[in-house]
C-alpha cells in the first residue's frame, strides 16, 4: 500500500535530523526486527532511540498503543524515531551481535545501549505485518549500558532448552506476558528446545505465536456446550470496521475482508472447519490468526463453543498497514464490550444489512453460511429487503 507522506513533510525533516548520527547512547524499548528476504541468511537487528529515554518502551508496545487509541500519526511518530541497527547472518549461526540482541529482547523495560554504526541511517519506512520499521543502518558495535530487567518466569523459559516451543509460548501467555513480547523472544531464538532454536523472521513469528496460543485455547473450547443465542459485536479502529458474529453451532471460523470500499471492492476470505485447516491462510494472512486468537479468548471466558464469522471492512481511512496487532487488539476490545443478542438469523441479517457498507455481500462469499444452508440449521437466509 502506497503511503502519502505529504501531510508529514515538516515532521519528516525533524525525524531526519534526529537520526543524523553514527555513534550514540540510546534506549531500546526493547525492540527487534528479523527480516525474511534471502532466508536462511537474513537481516536482523535492534531498534533504539538515539537518546536515553525512560519512556522508550512505548515506541514498541502495540497493546498500549491500542489502549491509548493511538492514531496512524502517533504510531508513525514513535517508529520514525527508532534506528534499526542491523547485521546479516544465517538463522542458525550464533555471533556476538546476536548474543547482545538476545540479552536485550526479553527485558520488561527499556534497555540502554551504546551503538556504533558503519554509516548513518537512511530515512526509510516499511509497512507490513509488523509495526513500521524505519531507518536501517549496518552496525559495527553494540554494548549494553544498563542491566536488562527480566522476570523469573521469562528466565525460566529462556534457560530451559529442553522445553518444547509450543508449551513454552503458552506458558508465557498464561503467565500474563504480552503477546508482542513473546513474539519478539520467539523471533530471536530464545524459546524452545536447544536444537530447534534459531532466528525466525518477525513476520513468521507473529503468526506462529498467535496460532500456537489459539490452538491451545481451541482444545478447551471444543469441550464446551454451544452458545444459546446469536451474538454480534462491533468495533472500529484506524479505518478498520469489524463485525464479529457468534453462531450457536459447533466450532468453525471464517474471516471475510473487504478492501477499496470507495472503488471496486476487493475480497479476501479464509475458512477453518471444525477439524482445522492444514494450509496457511493465504488470503487474509496474519489477520486470520490474530482475530481467531481474540475470539477464542472470549469463548474461554464464557465457557462456550460457537461458530465464528468475522467481517472486516477496510475503509479509505486506513492509510497504511501498521501491523497485525491492531486486528487482535480491536477484536479483543469489541468482545470485551458485550454483544447484541439475537434470537434468529433473520434478525442478525437485518442488523448487518443496516450497518455494513458492503450490506449482505458476505452471504455470497461465506463458506460457513453455505454449509449451514445445506444443513438447514438456520431458520432463514433471506436478506431483509
Amino acid at each position: 500500500m502506497k503511503v502519502d507522506y505529504s501531510q508529514f513533510k515538516d515532521k519528516i525533516k525533524f525525524w531526519k535530523k534526529i537520526i543524523e548520527v553514527q555513534e550514540f547512547f540510546g534506549s531500546s524499548p526493547p525492540a527487534v526486527f528479523v527480516g525474511r528476504h534471502g532466508y536462511p541468511k537474513v537481516n536482523f537487528g535492534i531498534l533504539s532511540l538515539p537518546e536515553i529515554s525512560e519512556q522508550a518502551i512505548i515506541y514498541d508496545y502495540p497493546e498500549e498503543w491500542y489502549k491509548q487509541r493511538a492514531s496512524f500519526y502517533d504510531i508513525l511518530s514513535y517508529r520514525a524515531k527508532l534506528i534499526y541497527s542491523r547485521s546479516k547472518t544465517h538463522v542458525k549461526k550464533s555471533e556476538r551481535f546476536l548474543d547482545k540482541v538476545q540479552e536485550i529482547v526479553p527485558a520488561k523495560k527499556n534497555v540502554d545501549v551504546e551503538i556504533k554504526l558503519k554509516k548513518k541511517p537512511k530515512l526509510r519506512l516499511w509497512f507490513s505485518y509488523y509495526p513500521p520499521i524505519a531507518n536501517p543502518a549496518p552496525i559495527e558495535k553494540i554494548e549494553v549500558s544498563s542491566n536488562p530487567k527480566i522476570e523469573r518466569k521469562v528466565q525460566h523459559v529462556i534457560y530451559d532448552t529442553d522445553w518444547n516451543a509450543r508449551e513454552a509460548v503458552y506458558f508465557l501467555y498464561k503467565k500474563g506476558i504480552a503477546i508482542s513480547r513473546i513474539q519478539k523472544m520467539f523471533s530471536v531464538g530464545l524459546i524452545g528446545s536447544k536444537i530447534n532454536r534459531k532466528l525466525v523472521p518477525t513476520r513468521w513469528s507473529i503468526t506462529a505465536v498467535d496460532n500456537i496460543i489459539a490452538e491451545k485455547l481451541l482444545e478447551q473450547v471444543k469441550q464446551f456446550d454451544k452458545i444459546e443465542h446469536y451474538e454480534v459485536f462491533f468495533n472500529e479502529y484506524l479505518g478498520n470496521r469489524f463485525f464479529i458474529i457468534f453462531i450457536p453451532n459447533y466450532y468453525e471460523y471464517e474471516l471475510i475482508e473487504f478492501w477499496d470500499l470507495d472503488k471496486n471492492v476487493s475480497v479476501a476470505h479464509d475458512y477453518e472447519p471444525y477439524k482445522g485447516r492444514k494450509e496457511y491462510a493465504y488470503q487474509t494472512t496474519g489477520a486470520f490468526y490474530a482475530a481467531k486468537l481474540a475470539c477464542l479468548e472470549y469463548l474461554i471466558k464464557i465457557k462456550k463453543q460457537a461458530s465464528i464469522l468475522i467481517i472486516r471492512e477496510i475503509t479509505p481511512d486506513y492509510i497504511a498497514p501498521v501491523g497485525v496487532w491492531k486486528i487482535r487488539e480491536t477484536v479483543r476490545d469489541a468482545l470485551g464490550k458485550g454483544p447484541l443478542v439475537f434470537e434468529d438469523w433473520y434478525l442478525v441479517m437485518k442488523y448487518l444489512s443496516s450497518k455494513l457498507i458492503t450490506k449482505s455481500y458476505f452471504v455470497k462469499i461465506s463458506t460457513m453460511i453455505k454449509n449451514m444452508k445445506k444443513q438447514s440449521s438456520l431458520k432463514s437466509f433471506t436478506t431483509p429487503g
